[in-house]
């Protein structure tokens, strides 16, 4: 009798961990095609890797197999290809009844094939459709979804999203559109969002009625375009504003005039862009007025700007390409701001290493400590910074080699993803 050991003989949780070893895709399909008992130990392997699905990082043949052996442990699915969506949201409606999140292209081509696929995935809590600008509906389809809670809407036009105020379960809500939208009279009703992000966003709030006509919830509110004809609304939740272009040119100074009082003391995280104009001394009242703000991004600031800054709640401070900006202006920063623990002033050309000395007298008197140092984020321009990283109470950092960015100042890393094209769909700039 022979001793050898054959390789089906052993446990399917072996053979599923062959396949942990195999990075090629094509070669784990490989080796599923050798014998169904390869094919179990790849389901047992893929319930596990794949419970997150990214079609388009992988070969249709492969997701298809993932879907069709392990489909009962895929949480969220991922699909890029429009020719693909068909054939995949066939094979997720019959294999993936625990499906909790999904992402796909949408087209009028085929939007009534896969609307009922995506009717059976009743266990929805985050839909992504990325469309391509035509004329399709799809609100209604979304109202069938009771636990919906996630919304991402890229490419879609405003007539097509009149009805997006009957979801009333939404928590959080993306609105990636190349119009403005009329974000009180389409959002409003919304009174369960926490988290509300829109790219073309035309702002004329009416006066609140007893504090309770706008979002109660909202903790965050990001727009890539704001157009503003009336003043910021107070949101008694809101924790974080982001607004990548302000238009018309308003300011800080008159988004807040009447408001500021109210947020005071629950902003705690504001970013803003002033592209074509300057952010002056009656800006910096106003946000040094923001006694819970710790985190402020405010690229192509001056002296004058930075000077005027009066905070003792402000952490963490981006202040990137204020090409104006001098060594100064970061003293008179440090003097008006004593708990700033970060300030990245990367590509800030006129300010050199010269400041630290003086620097450090300052951070002495702010009380800051060896153990809790203020870390500066300087690039090139700044000099040989290598010589100075033993200094006490001074973290430096290259923010170009480190990858630091603030998070969540608009949607640009969301558009490369769902919609390389975005800006090339935004009429009202032209």
């Amino acid at each position: 009798m022979s001793d050898k050991l054959s390789i089906l003989d052993v446990s399917v949780e072996l053979i599923s961990e062959i396949f942990e070893h195999l990075e090629s895709a094509e070669d784990r399909l490989e080796v599923v095609a050798v014998h169904p008992k390869f094919a179990k130990g790849f389901a047992r392997f893929a319930a596990t890797a794949h419970r997150t699905l990214k079609c388009g990082q992988l070969p249709l043949s492969y997701c298809s197999k993932v879907l069709q052996l392990a489909g009962d442990s895929v949480k969220s699915l991922s699909l890029q290809d429009p020719a693909n969506v068909v054939a995949l949201m066939k094979l997720a409606s019959d294999h993936c009844p625990n499906l909790e999140e999904i992402s796909i292209p949408v087209r009028t081509e085929y939007w009534a094939v896969i609307q009922p696929l995506l009717l059976s995935m009743q266990k929805l809590k985050r839909i992504d459709l990325r469309n391509d600008f035509r004329p399709l509906e799809v609100i209604g389809t979304l109202l069938e979804f009771p636990q919906l809670e996630f919304l991402l809407l890229v490419g879609f036009r405003n007539d097509n999203l009149s009805r997006i105020d009957e979801l009333q379960g939404l928590t959080s809500l993306h609105v990636i559109n190349n119009e403005p939208i009329d974000v009180y009279l389409f959002f409003a009703p919304l009174k369960n969002l926490t988290e509300l992000e829109v790219k073309v966003a035309y702002m004329n709030c009416p006066v609140q009625i007893a504090g309770d006509e706008y979002w109660p919830k909202v903790k965050e509110l990001t727009l890539t375009f704001g157009i503003f004809r009336s003043e910021m609304p107070y949101l008694p939740s809101l924790w974080h504003l982001s607004i990548s272009h302000v238009m018309p040119d308003r300011k800080i100074s008159q988004l807040f005039a009447s408001s500021v009082s109210q947020y005071a003391h629950t902003l705690g995280s504001m970013g803003m862009v002033y592209e074509t104009q300057t952010a002056g001394t009656a800006d910096a009242k106003i946000i040094s007025e923001l006694k819970s703000l710790r985190v402020l991004y405010m690229p192509y600031v001056n002296n004058a700007f930075i000077g005027a800054l009066k905070s003792d709640s402000l952490e963490r401070l981006f202040i990137r390409d204020s090409w104006n900006l001098t060594n100064s202006g970061i003293l008179r920063l440090l003097r008006g701001c004593k708990n700033l623990r970060l300030i990245d002033f990367g590509g800030c050309k006129r300010i050199t290493k010269h400041l630290v000395e003086p620097a450090l007298k300052i951070l002495k008197k702010n009380g800051v400590r060896p153990d809790n140092p203020v870390e500066l984020r300087v690039n090139a321009e700044f000099g040989d910074h290598a010589l100075l990283k033993e200094i006490p109470l001074v973290t430096l950092v290259d923010p170009i080699r480190d990858g630091s960015t603030f998070p969540r100042l608009s949607l640009t890393a969301l558009h490369a993803t769902a919609c390389p094209s975005i800006c090339s769909h935004l009429p009202f700039l032209g």
